[in-house]
């Protein structure tokens, strides 16, 4: 196809023979040596050869299939273990070299090469940034704080792949808990230089107050 289709189109490619074919190939690393999520791919290997093999059967399943690969949004990125190699065996996708990162989000989490989580954190920290102060003006004229609470603990408690932060600087973390600070102080319009610790403890109770009586209505409503 020359031109760009819908997702999950009847006329969008189907990889799942790829798949097939990679996972029998009996090379990379041996939990699982691709994910794949519609039409983005990740191939695993211990080694560059493994890579290699890996990377022709892609090519020429694109070359049987009439498929091209975006070769300029494909990187490679060594995951080191110490110090790791020097120099990088150059690896070819379709005949052309595939960039060397150091760095590279899939499915919305950063990994990088030395396993830290300190670039997602970051991530992360912009998001909360965004979404804050995109929900604090629409919220201004909201009567109550509990509905500007409920409203910023849905749009930015959630920490997406959180669960994969495992090696990380105290730096970035605290970065995150200042931003989220801000966050709330800016949605329930409170002073920039009250304690954080007392909003929490306040707003907490405020929390378990309206959850005490929501739970009374519906008795009253039985």
């Amino acid at each position: 196809m020359k031109c760009g289709v819908r997702q999950r189109e009847l006329t969008s490619p189907v990889f799942n023979d790829l798949i097939e074919e990679l996972s029998s190939a009996a090379v990379g690393c041996h939990t699982a040596g691709n994910f794949s999520y519609a039409d983005d791919m990740v191939l695993l290997s211990p080694s560059v050869n493994g890579m290699t093999i890996l990377l022709d059967i892609c090519s020429r399943y694109a070359a049987c299939h009439g498929l091209k690969y975006m070769v300029k949004k494909t990187q490679v990125v060594v995951f080191k273990f110490d110090k790791g190699p020097d120099v990088i065996q150059p690896m070819l996708l379709d005949g052309v070299e595939l960039e060397i990162a150091s760095s590279f989000e899939y499915l919305g989490h950063i990994l990088t090469h030395n396993l830290k989580g300190d670039e997602d954190l970051e991530r992360q920290r912009r998001m909360l940034s965004v979404k804050s102060n995109m929900l604090a003006p629409r919220f201004t004229k909201c009567s109550g704080q509990f509905s500007r609470y409920k409203a910023l603990k849905a749009y930015c408690q959630a920490l997406y792949t959180c669960q994969l932060w495992s090696n990380y600087t105290k730096k970035s973390l605290n970065m995150l808990r200042v931003q989220y600070n801000t966050a709330f102080r800016a949605m329930l319009r409170l002073p920039w230089q009250c304690s954080a610790s007392g909003m929490f403890a306040v707003n907490r109770e405020m929390a378990l107050l309206q959850s005490f009586e929501d739970d009374i209505g519906l008795l009253a409503k039985d």
